[in-house]
């Protein structure tokens, strides 16, 4: 964090500036200035660590969706495809329609949703 050291070099300098003086800072007030000062780094870094998760999950909760339902439309897709190789041209056609309009039901209904 910007300052840390500064606060390190300045505890250095008044210890030093002390004990030249004849007068000993105390050690406990110096491991209780450090164990604070890195109880607040951990904090800051704590919070940090979960913003950057909860703006991670906000992104990926977005994408899901998405991903969702492309993957299920890739699936219909391979399976028209894999009807295509295996039943005759008409029974292709008539469920490449009733593919389409569940299609447009469903676009219909996400409107309605989102509207």
């Amino acid at each position: 964090m910007v300052g840390d050291s500064d606060d390190d070099d300045l505890d250095m300098g008044i210890t030093q500036r002390l004990e030249q003086s004849g007068v000993a800072m105390p050690p406990k007030e110096l491991v209780d200035r450090k164990r604070r000062r890195e109880e607040k780094k951990k904090d800051v870094k704590l919070a940090l660590l979960k913003q950057q998760l909860a703006d991670k999950d906000a992104a990926s909760d977005e994408g899901k969706t998405m991903t969702t339902q492309t993957q299920k439309e890739e699936e219909m897709q391979d399976v028209l495809t894999a009807r295509e190789k295996a039943t005759p041209e008409q029974e292709i056609k008539k469920e490449r329609r009733s593919e389409e309009s569940r299609k447009q039901s469903r676009e219909e209904y996400q409107k309605d949703e989102e509207g």
